[in-house]
């Protein structure tokens, strides 16, 4: 459960594996030289029937990020926002990418060329598309409309700010 809703991404590429939020096996897609590739390994594919996979357009919460400049790895772990994605029950489901980057490239590249290769996975979701999430926080609190009665528009005397 979202308790106080956060920046939202889009996935861009099918392919990023999801589990229940509980599950334990690990089953990162990996991106690597612009190509998104599946999760591998005994334990995810002995988990089949324990995931899926988050389509292209599917909204997701990045709950924890890291960077490895010594491996040339930065490692995304989401979590599915259902509200975004209209998804009644919650499913609370989770994923990982971790891109991969050659030895020493993280300690040169500037924060945009690394910015672009996560963007062709995750990119951050747009105003249009979060207000089809509601969000926890739309939850809590009326709009401003309904807070307070309406009162006539006034604009207040613009102020001065003076450096020095």
């Amino acid at each position: 459960m979202v308790v106080e809703a956060g920046t939202v991404l889009a996935v861009q590429k099918a392919g990023v594996q999801s589990m229940p939020f509980n599950a334990i096996p690990k089953c990162p897609a990996k991106f690597e030289n612009n190509n998104l590739h599946m999760a591998t390994g005994f334990f995810c594919a002995g988990s089949m029937a324990l995931h899926n996979y988050f389509q292209q357009g599917s909204k997701v919460y990045p709950v924890k990020i890291e960077v490895n400049p010594d491996k040339g790895k930065v490692t995304f772990h989401v979590v599915s926002c259902d509200e975004c994605n209209g998804i009644n029950p919650p499913t609370g489901q989770k994923g990982e990418v971790e891109f991969e980057f050659p030895k020493g490239y993280l300690q040169k590249a500037s924060a945009g060329e690394v910015e672009d290769t996560i963007g062709q996975v995750f990119s951050i979701a747009t105003n249009d598309d979060q207000q089809a999430q509601g969000g926890a926080a739309a939850d809590q609190q009326p709009p401003a409309e309904q807070q307070q009665p309406a009162q006539t528009a006034q604009q207040p005397e613009p102020q001065t700010i003076q450096l020095g």
